[in-house]
């Protein structure tokens, strides 16, 4: 499952870029996830090697 701050945090991001998202709970999987993902706020750093068509 694809959380929708990552989605949208990539939109419009240049190949070859590096960006850091901080997604918000409420963007990734809540305050009180039921299947063991990660509670809260969340950040990734995400190189963009290839962009899909």
């Amino acid at each position: 499952m694809l959380i929708k701050g990552f989605d949208r945090g990539l939109v419009g991001v240049a190949v070859g870029s590096r960006v850091q998202l901080d997604i918000p709970a409420d963007q990734a999987y809540g305050d009180n996830p039921e299947h063991g993902e990660p509670k809260g706020a969340l950040r990734f750093i995400v190189d963009v090697l290839d962009a899909a068509a």
